[in-house]
């Protein structure tokens, strides 16, 4: 079984606070990886002037933390997505999010078509609604 994050949402999970486990962190990256569990991430460009590529190779934790993904790493149980588009990644889920919310022009063109048209049609993600109720 294999799951796909982003680099950025999965560089999130190491700062999650997770007092619902005993074993805190260590006992949900044990949960995640239980069994033949394997990680695929999909690399981001950094959202400034550097536009710099991160991926495994790039991933930059706190120093314990660190240590945690070098091993997981290593032990093979995450690798980086091959094959991805290079001119998708300047989208940023959250930003889209965040125009649809709003109700900022020019979201619609980072999703397909037929999305768009969905999230219009049915007031998806808090779009606001615009239509006329009869």
């Amino acid at each position: 079984m294999a799951l796909v994050f982003g680099v950025y949402n999965f560089m999130q999970l190491f700062k999650t606070d997770f007092n619902q486990f005993a074993g805190g962190l260590l006992e949900a990256l044990g949960r995640l990886f239980r069994s033949n569990m394997m990680v695929y991430l999909y690399p981001y460009r950094e959202d400034n002037k550097s536009d710099k590529l991160i991926d495994l190779d790039s991933i930059k934790l706190d120093s314990e933390q660190q240590l945690l993904i070098e091993y997981i790493i290593k032990s093979g149980k995450v690798k980086d997505l091959v094959g991805y588009n290079d001119e998708l990644l300047h989208i940023y889920s959250r930003k889209v999010l965040t125009m649809i919310r709003n109700d900022e022009k020019g979201w619609e063109e980072f999703v397909p078509e037929e999305i768009a048209k969905t999230i219009n049609e049915k007031c998806l993600f808090g779009h606001p609604c615009k239509h006329i109720i009869k």
